[in-house]
């Protein structure tokens, strides 16, 4: 797994450098993205926990990256998710609410495709955040902690497709934590279209004829 990690990290930084050296006149800027997935933490709770009434929420997934050439991306990421066990009459227990929160930084490929649509690949490295409580009334207690906090790596593809110059749809499948799909939008700030920049044209001095008089 490590090795792995290492591996990735390598191939990502080769192709960052490499992408950047290659697009010298492109204009970097910034971007944002807010989606809603899904992951199968909850299905996984349920099983461990013996309690089919347990409940989940979706995964609230935000990131802010600069987009250093035409195919690089990096930045921060963070994603967060709540799950509820509730007591039930085959394994009593106090409802527990469990936080799932994943902070993290993320580096993308991007292809573009078109004026109006890109896809790209990703490799996410997070901090993943089990927090567990007991929630008796209006109060909350925290508990041992069942699984312990981990770092973890996310590989996901997907594509943006722009209704306008800056604003678009987002759409991701990923292998990982802390979600398989989401949906959602991105938005680009400093963006500039190279094909819409205007061309100085040189205009060639006219040649006077010396045998016409101009005055």
């Amino acid at each position: 797994m490590i090795k792995n990690t290492i591996y990735t990290i390598i191939l990502f930084s080769i192709t960052i450098c490499d992408s950047i050296a290659q697009d010298s006149e492109f204009k970097p800027h910034y971007f944002a993205m807010a989606s809603v997935g899904s992951s199968l933490r909850g299905l996984q709770i349920k099983t461990e926990a013996k309690n089919n009434l347990a409940k989940s929420s979706s995964v609230y997934d935000i990131s802010f990256q600069k987009r250093a050439s035409k195919n690089v991306a990096f930045g921060l990421c963070f994603a967060y998710q709540i799950l509820l066990i509730p007591d039930n009459n085959k394994n009593p227990q106090p409802p527990i609410l469990l936080r799932l929160i994943s902070p993290g930084i993320v580096a993308s490929y991007v292809a573009p495709l078109g004026k109006n649509l890109e896809i790209y690949l990703h490799t996410k490295f997070t901090y993943y955040i089990n927090q567990y409580n007991i929630k008796s009334g209006s109060k909350i207690y925290k508990v041992p902690i069942m699984h312990p906090s981990t770092y973890t790596i996310q590989i996901g593809s997907g594509f943006n497709y722009y209704f306008s110059k800056n604003l678009g749809l987002n759409v991701e499948g990923a292998i990982g934590i802390p979600y398989f799909i989401k949906f959602g939008l991105i938005y680009r700030f400093g963006y500039q279209n190279a094909t819409a920049k205007k061309r100085i044209e040189k205009v060639e001095p006219i040649k006077r004829d010396s045998n016409i008089n101009y005055q």
